[in-house]
C-alpha cells in the first residue's frame, strides 16, 4: 500500500502543479491593481444631487464603526473573504440613511451606484474561489478509493487481515508504559518518554483476567491531528475555513491545538500508573512529570529562536510551552490523587469507582474558578472588568488597549511587549496595534481543562467492558461538554457569557473542542478497533512519530522541497497545493520511517 501511496501523491503533484501555475495567465485588474485571490472590483458612481459618502466594513467586525472610502471616482478593491457591510452617509449631514450587506465573489466586478440608495449590479461574473479544493478533494478522495482497492485485492484471501493491523494495546500480563507521548512506539522502552502516546498495556488482576486487543484509534487520531495542525501551518490553501478565527468563533484551524492537549491527557494517566510500577514513590514520579513539562518548555523556546535568535525580542509563549505547563498542572493533580495503579483494577464498578477521579475533578472546577474568577473580576487599566474582546475598532473603538483583556494584561506585564506574539489573528480586520499572545499564561488553566477531560476519556476506556458501551459514554460526554459550551455562548459567535474564542482559550472553547475530541475519537474507535473496517494508515504512522514530524515541519516550513514562493497569488490554487504537497510530504516520510522502525523520542 505504501507504494501506491507514494506513487499517487507523485502523480498528483505532478499533474496540479502546472495547472497551478497556468492559473496565474488569465489576470484580472481593479484599475492598475491586480486583483489576488479573496478580492473583487467595485466601480462606484454616485447618482445624487445630494453629496454623499459611502463607509464600508467586513461584517466579521463584531460592533465596528464603518470606514469611509476616501475617493469614489476610482475603482475600489474589497476583500471577498467575509461579507461587506456598506452605509450611505449624506456628507453635509453626516447621517447614515442606507445600509447593506453583501457578499462579494473572488475576482468579481460590480457597478455600484449610489442615489437613494445603494444599487449593485454584477458586471463581470465572480469565480468559484473553492473550486480548486473540490476538485483537489475529489482527487485526493480517487487517490483513497484507488489505494482502498488495492488493499483489498491485496488481502481478499485473509478478508483484510493483512492491511488491518491489529496488534494488542492492551495485553495480558503487566502494564506496559508508554513509549513516547509524542509517538514513539518501541516496543522495548522501560520508561514512558515524551508527552503524546497511545495507550500501552494493562493487566487484570487474577481473578479478573482477560485479554485486550491494541488500539490504533489513538494512533491514528494523533497522526490525524497532526496532519491537520501541517495543513493548518502550512497555510490551509489561503482558504479563510483553514485560518484561526479572526476573535470569537471556531475553524477546522482552531480545533488542532486543543485535540493535542486532550489526546495528551489520553495518555498522561497511563503514563504516571507505569512510572508508579517502576519507583512507588510520588515524589521521584512528580519529578518526572515537572522534568517532562521543562524538555517541553525548553523546546518550545528553542523553536521560537528558527530565523529569530534576538533575546530581546524572543516570544517565550508557545504551543509546546502551554503543552509543557498544562502536563505539569493535570500531571501533578494526578500524581498527588492517584488512588491505586491501573494495572491492579478490576475492571467493572469497582474499578470506575477507583479511578472515577472524583479528587481530581474537584481541582479541576476549582482551576476553572480562579481562571474566571481572573478573567472576570482583574482590575485591567482603561478597561471594562470582564472584558473579552480584541481592541481596536471593537466596540466603535471604545476599548482599543485591552486586547484580551485580563488575559492580555496579564502577559503584557510578565513577559513586556517585545517578548509575546506580534500578529494576533484578530490584526487584520479590528486593526489592534496592541500585542496579543494565543498561548498566554491564563489560557494555560483552561487547556489543562481540556487534558483533564483527555484524562478521564481514558479512565473510562480502562474500565469499561464492553465497547459498545465504552462509545456511548464518550458520546454523552461529548453532547454534555458540548450543551454546556453551547449555553455559555448562546449557541452565537458574538454573544454569551463566554464566546467561543482560541485566542483566550475560553471555557467555552475548552469544552466545545472537547465535545469534537470525543466525538472523533469515538467515530475512530468503531471504524478501526470495534468494526475494523480501516488500518488507521497512514495517519497511524505519523502518530507514531508526531514529534519527529512537528520538530521537522516547524524548522523546515520555509524550505524547499516543503515550500516555495507561489508563483500565482491571484487564486487559492498554487496555495492550496503547495500546502497540500508539504503534508503530504511530511505523511509520506512519517510512513518510510515507521517502515524503517525510525522514531524520535524526547
Amino acid at each position: 500500500m505504501y507504494f501506491e501511496l507514494v506513487f499517487y501523491c507523485v502523480i498528483f503533484f505532478l499533474v496540479f502543479v502546472p495547472w497551478s501555475l497556468h492559473m496565474g495567465d488569465n489576470q484580472n485588474f481593479c484599475g492598475n491593481k491586480l486583483l489576488l485571490y479573496d478580492e473583487a472590483c467595485l466601480h462606484i458612481k454616485i447618482d445624487s444631487p445630494v453629496p454623499l459618502k459611502l463607509y464600508m466594513q467586513s461584517t466579521e467586525c463584531y460592533q465596528c464603526d464603518a470606514i469611509p472610502l476616501p475617493d469614489l471616482k476610482k475603482p475600489v478593491v474589497v476583500s471577498t473573504t467575509y461579507p461587506t457591510f456598506l452605509q450611505l452617509v449624506k456628507e453635509n449631514e453626516n447621517l447614515s440613511f442606507n445600509d447593506s450587506i453583501f457578499h462579494f465573489g473572488q475576482h468579481g466586478h460590480y457597478n455600484v451606484t449610489l442615489s437613494d440608495g445603494i444599487d449593485i449590479v454584477e458586471d463581470v461574473t465572480p469565480e468559484d474561489a473553492y473550486a480548486p479544493l473540490k476538485i483537489e478533494l475529489f482527487a485526493l478522495f480517487v487517490i483513497i478509493i484507488m489505494c482502498s482497492i488495492n488493499a483489498f485485492a491485496a488481502s481478499s484471501s485473509s478478508r483484510f487481515s493483512r492491511y488491518i493491523d491489529v496488534r494488542g494495546l492492551f495485553q495480558t500480563g503487566y502494564f506496559r508504559e508508554l513509549q513516547n507521548d509524542l509517538g514513539s512506539p518501541s516496543e522495548t522502552s522501560s520508561e514512558p518518554t515524551g508527552l503524546i502516546s497511545s495507550a500501552e498495556n494493562i493487566r487484570n488482576n487474577a481473578q479478573n483476567s482477560r485479554n485486550y486487543s491494541r488500539v490504533q484509534s489513538l494512533d491514528a487520531f494523533r497522526g490525524l491531528t497532526i496532519v491537520l495542525m501541517l495543513f493548518v501551518n502550512y497555510g490551509g490553501g489561503k482558504y479563510k475555513y483553514f485560518q484561526h478565527a479572526v476573535w470569537n468563533g471556531l475553524t477546522i484551524a482552531d480545533v488542532v491545538f486543543p485535540w493535542f492537549a486532550f489526546i495528551m491527557g489520553m495518555s498522561l494517566l497511563l503514563s504516571i500508573s507505569a512510572l508508579y510500577r517502576n519507583t512507588n514513590s510520588r515524589s521521584a514520579v512528580l519529578l518526572k512529570v515537572f522534568l517532562r513539562s521543562l524538555v517541553l518548555i525548553i523546546l518550545g523556546v528553542i523553536l521560537n529562536s528558527v530565523n529569530h535568535d534576538d533575546i530581546y525580542t524572543l516570544r517565550f509563549p508557545g504551543v509546546l510551552q502551554r503543552l509543557g505547563l498544562s502536563y505539569f498542572i493535570v500531571g501533578s493533580i494526578e500524581v498527588l490523587f492517584l488512588r491505586a495503579h491501573l494495572a491492579d483494577l478490576e475492571v467493572g464498578r469497582t474499578a470506575l469507582m477507583q479511578v472515577s477521579g472524583v479528587f481530581q475533578w474537584m481541582v479541576s472546577l476549582l482551576i476553572i474558578g480562579v481562571h474566571s474568577c481572573i478573567t472576570f473580576l482583574l482590575h485591567v487599566p482603561g478597561c471594562p472588568p470582564g472584558y473579552l474582546g480584541p481592541g481596536g475598532l471593537h466596540k466603535h473603538s471604545s476599548f482599543e488597549n485591552c486586547t484580551g483583556g485580563a488575559a492580555g494584561y496579564i502577559d503584557r506585564f510578565i513577559f513586556k511587549e517585545q517578548h509575546i506574539y506580534s500578529r494576533p489573528s484578530s490584526k487584520k480586520i479590528y486593526h489592534n496595534e496592541q500585542r496579543f499572545d494565543p498561548e498566554g499564561l491564563l489560557g494555560t488553566l483552561t487547556t489543562a481543562l481540556t487534558v483533564f477531560l483527555g484524562v478521564h476519556a481514558i479512565r473510562l476506556y480502562v474500565v469499561c467492558r464492553s465497547p459498545k458501551k465504552l462509545m456511548v459514554q464518550w458520546i454523552v460526554i461529548a453532547i454534555i461538554t458540548g450543551v454546556v459550551a453551547g449555553l455559555l455562548c448562546q449557541w452565537s459567535q458574538e454573544e454569551g457569557v463566554i464566546p467561543i474564542n482560541k485566542n483566550l482559550w475560553s471555557l467555552s472553547f475548552s469544552l466545545a473542542t472537547a465535545s469534537l475530541a470525543f466525538i472523533a475519537i469515538s467515530i475512530l474507535y468503531f471504524i478501526i478497533d470495534y468494526k475494523k473496517l480501516w488500518s488507521g494508515s497512514p495517519f497511524k504512522e505519523v502518530g507514531k512519530n508526531a514529534i519527529l514530524i512537528y520538530l521537522g515541519s516547524s524548522i523546515f516550513k520555509e524550505t524547499v522541497p516543503w515550500h516555495w514562493t507561489p508563483v500565482d497569488l491571484t487564486t487559492h490554487t498554487e496555495s492550496l497545493i503547495m500546502d497540500t504537497w508539504g503534508t503530504i510530504l511530511w505523511i509520506m516520510i512519517a510512513v518510510v520511517f515507521s517502515k524503517n522502525n525510525i522514531y524520535l523520542a524526547i
